[in-house]
């Protein structure tokens, strides 16, 4: 499902931001929109009440629908592939700045002549794989 079906069963709706939205929960006698939406892009949608958080079950079934339109269909066939999930670009970029420290540390440890213990070792090795990795998976 996407989120426009949803969308349409709700009043007073405002579009605030690509893919989010805020309405009248349906749930409680909203006055003022609580209720937000956002659409994710596999077409799941995700409902929160920041008003009374009412439960999503109660949300769904006040607009007469069922929890099973918030998930997109999935393919049931046993030969079929795994979707692959991808890491926000932004905790990429986190794992890879504390990584890249981590072999910077032992770069300097070794220009230096300080000796590297086996655990630094590892560490800076183990660091220097997740680095390829999130290459890797950034593309």
């Amino acid at each position: 499902m996407t989120a426009e079906v949803l969308l349409s069963r709700l009043e007073k709706v405002r579009q605030t931001g690509r893919d989010t939205w805020v309405a009248l929960c349906p749930a409680h006698d909203d006055t003022r929109p609580s209720l937000a939406i956002r659409g994710l892009s596999d077409g799941q949608v995700l409902l929160f009440c920041r008003s009374r958080d009412c439960a999503v079950e109660d949300i769904v079934a006040a607009v007469g629908l069922t929890m099973a339109v918030l998930f997109p269909d999935r393919p049931t066939s046993p030969y079929s592939r795994p979707q692959r999930h991808r890491w926000p670009p932004a905790d990429l970029l986190r794992m890879a700045g504390r990584d890249a420290r981590v072999v910077g540390i032992g770069a300097l440890m070794m220009t230096s002549g300080d000796p590297l213990s086996e655990v630094d070792r590892q560490c800076i090795l183990d660091a220097a794989t997740r680095l390829i990795r999130t290459a890797d998976e950034a593309g």
